[in-house]
């Protein structure tokens, strides 16, 4: 393959790398909302139940 065309998929993977470690962290950052924890204090009192 041509270098111009590894340049386009190599892009393309990146962004769309990005896209879906965006989507999973807003997934859980909604999951962590639902049960209050807000902070990393919130989080070590959650963990610790």
């Amino acid at each position: 393959m041509s270098a111009v065309v590894q340049d386009a998929l190599r892009i393309a993977r990146i962004e769309r790398l990005k896209n879906e470690f965006n989507q999973i962290q807003d997934y859980w950052s909604k999951k962590a909302k639902e049960k209050g924890i807000l902070t990393e204090k919130d989080l070590a009192h959650y963990l610790k139940k």
